[in-house]
């Protein structure tokens, strides 16, 4: 354990009262945490959530906590106690797991944590100062290669608003991390508490989250391959100086555009870049390169697809049953109006275990060209088939300029 200067034991005060910290500087430690975290584990346990590990070590000086069996003074290894804690515990899940996939989260970090856990952004409040904070927080936390975080929704601290509730889901959903949690001490928050009308909306993005499964999973796919986020700000493709203080608004990967409600208002700016976009809303497209005031009831929320997309989704609009998450029957929602091509690569495995490193997936391209005449052609092009439980069944639907039709593959 850390030592304080004398060398003995160094004691905080934590939720157990006086706690000792185990010193993941030492190899030993970080053996026998492992060794515990993979007993405890077992063939039960999906995931671990590990906390306080900043390190918070409540009214007693942290700068007393010493490493290296006291050698060391804190401020050498304080940024880094967590990251040392998460890779004992990844050690400790692929001691008990080793073909399954590790899912851990925290509450600190510094750089290189994406390679051991996930990361949430701390202990918010629900205000609607935190609700716009969330979105800036995960973009640069994205653009500095921690691409899975996000914040606690509707606030931890202190007691939320149906109306703040609501327009947290909504920014919320498409977030890498998402979770609604809060604290023992705040009122209770669970989205059937409100009214019939706030829960249908909170269903509703909640749902979409679902439906868009297999797009913000091609999309830690693509994270995995090239660093890119999966929420972007907008300068991050198209680099223009006004769009570098937008930090209310953001990109879902290249594709699509989301633009929360932040206030109390019911009502925004909106600022589109140049080109043509798609209004999930109102199904129809507009041409952006301007910015305009928009009306937002409490069960919408603005969102744009952008023009020679192709995104993946769900088939379907329920997804409260674990077999509706079926990636098997996929859709391909292309959003083509100026555009004359659009190209996307789709990849799919099991979701679940390593199997992946050992070739078994698969890749695909898809490309859509506008032929002369108006009409359509799409060719799906297979780079790698290893994963036979893959697409099934392909739906392309396709929203172009004059119709909405669907294709069966």
């Amino acid at each position: 354990f850390c030592k304080n200067p004398n060398g003995k034991d160094y004691l905080g005060q934590v939720w157990p009262n006086e706690t000792a910290f185990p010193d993941f500087t030492l190899p030993e430690t970080q053996e026998w945490w492992a060794e515990h975290v993979a007993q405890f584990v077992g063939n039960t346990i999906d995931g671990i959530w590990i906390d306080m590990n900043d390190p918070s070590t409540g009214k007693v000086e942290p700068e007393d906590m010493c490493f290296q069996n006291g050698t060391v003074p804190h401020h050498y290894c304080h940024n880094q106690y967590a990251n040392e804690m998460a890779k004992a515990t990844l050690r400790g899940i692929e001691l008990a797991r080793p073909h399954d996939r590790s899912f851990i989260l925290t509450r600190s970090a510094c750089t290189e944590i994406q390679k051991y856990a996930a990361v949430w952004t701390g202990d918010n409040v629900s205000r609607w100062e935190h609700l716009a904070m969330s979105i800036p927080q995960t973009l640069n936390f994205g653009l500095s290669g921690v691409a899975f975080n996000g914040p606690d929704v509707g606030g931890f601290m202190r007691n939320t608003t149906e109306q703040l509730m609501t327009r947290w889901y909504q920014a919320g959903f498409a977030f890498p991390f998402f979770r609604n949690h809060s604290s023992f001490f705040a009122t209770a928050q669970e989205p059937y508490l409100f009214s019939e009308k706030a829960l249908v909306s909170m269903r509703a993005a909640m749902n979409m989250r679902y439906k868009w499964l297999p797009y913000l999973y091609n999309l830690f796919y693509e994270h995995t391959i090239t660093g890119a986020p999966i929420l972007r700000p907008l300068f991050y493709h198209f680099d223009d100086s006004e769009f570098y203080s937008v930090n209310d608004q953001f990109l879902v990967g290249s594709s699509i555009l989301q633009a929360p409600v932040v206030t109390q208002q019911n009502t925004r700016d909106i600022t589109l870049p140049a080109g043509k976009w798609f209004d999930y809303n109102a199904k129809q497209w507009i041409e952006g390169g301007v910015t305009f005031s928009v009306d937002v009831p409490l069960d919408a929320t603005p969102i744009y697809m952008r023009d020679g997309s192709i995104v993946p989704m769900l088939n379907g609009h329920a997804f409260h049953a674990q077999e509706s998450h079926d990636f098997r029957n996929v859709e391909f929602h292309i959003y083509i109006d100026n555009a004359q091509t659009a190209d996307y690569t789709y990849y799919e495995d099991d979701g679940a275990t390593k199997a992946y490193e050992q070739g078994v997936y698969n890749l695909y391209t898809i490309h859509v060209a506008r032929a002369a005449n108006n009409t359509y052609s799409v060719r799906v092009e297979t780079q790698h088939n290893g994963y036979d439980e893959g697409a099934q069944s392909v739906e392309v639907i396709l929203n172009d300029a004059q119709s909405l039709s669907i294709v069966t593959l």
